[in-house]
């Protein structure tokens, strides 16, 4: 039986994120060619990685849209909106979590202000 110790655990766990940041930082050059550089940007990642691992939410995609949400509606839109209680719960999904982000971004982004 394969048994890993919570510290390799805790490094596969930090490799991943690792993973996940490099993505991040090549899609936003791909769409942004004037963005900053990789260290500035990951300068500017590494505090919402560390949000969300203090959350314990472990998605690659929750961490995506936890940036993307950051960078349009300002990295503390989680306080001005009162959602740290529903990110940092622990009885609730990164799954279930995820889809709520999504569909709340969503929901933002098609606001009929004519209306």
């Amino acid at each position: 039986m394969l048994k890993i110790t919570p510290e390799q655990f805790a490094k596969l766990e930090q490799q991943r994120y690792e993973r996940t940041l490099v993505k991040i930082i090549a899609f936003l050059h791909s769409q942004f060619p004037d963005c900053p550089s990789s260290g500035e940007l990951r300068v500017h990642l590494l505090p919402m990685l560390a949000q969300v691992q203090e959350w314990g939410i472990s998605s690659e995609s929750f961490l995506a849209l936890h940036v993307f949400a950051s960078k349009v509606l300002g990295f503390d839109y989680v306080r001005k909106f009162a959602l740290e209680s529903v990110f940092s719960d622990r009885e609730i999904s990164d799954v279930l979590k995820e889809e709520w982000l999504s569909e709340w971004l969503g929901s933002i982004r098609n606001f009929d202000l004519r209306g």
